[in-house]
């Protein structure tokens, strides 16, 4: 059975959800799965994002309350957390934080199923299993990485909550780019 799945996980949008979420087909089993793959990323994006107006919304209305609920998730955090120093970009040392470690593998797997998503969203073409998306994690956006993607196709969801920037290889329809 084919059902819809949200582009990226309407999990990660404080309530209430906004309107110009993107959906597309999904095999129900497939979206079902990987339900809580989404809860630890909605965390992640949540503890990253906790800055500014939104981003506080976010954290305090969403990413404390799957932690209080989600007992496997809060006893996962609490054993990965460690101290960490905090520095200037100079070097200089301003003090301790608790650092949570990034689980890479499991988020990668929410940005593969975006990245297919979307690509079929904006080309109509199926990626499928025999393309396989290498992601790569950017703690910045650096220079390079404004310039080189400043004049690629963007998507803007959640009313700016979510931006990407896409290219897509006419020559190679299977192949693109994604930020």
């Amino acid at each position: 059975m084919t059902g819809r799945d949200h582009l990226p996980p309407q999990s990660i949008f404080p309530k209430p959800r906004p309107s110009d979420l993107i959906t597309v087909p999904a095999c129900d089993n497939c979206n079902n799965k990987r339900s809580g793959l989404d809860e630890e990323f909605k965390v992640a994006i949540g503890i990253q994002a906790g800055f500014g107006e939104d981003g506080e919304r976010l954290f305090l209305s969403q990413t404390t309350k799957t932690i209080l609920h989600n007992r496997r998730l809060r006893e996962e955090l609490a054993k990965d957390m460690k101290v960490v120093e905090l520095k200037t970009p100079a070097g200089l040392f301003v003090g301790t934080a608790q650092a949570v470690k990034l689980k890479s593998k499991s988020y990668n797997t929410i940005i593969n199923r975006i990245i297919r998503g979307l690509h079929w969203y904006h080309s109509g073409q199926i990626l499928g299993d025999l393309v396989d998306i290498k992601v790569n994690w950017h703690r910045n956006l650096s220079k390079e990485i404004f310039e080189m993607t400043k004049n690629w196709n963007t998507g803007i969801v959640g009313k700016g909550q979510f931006i990407y920037k896409y290219a897509l290889i006419d020559e190679v329809p299977l192949a693109s780019v994604w930020a």
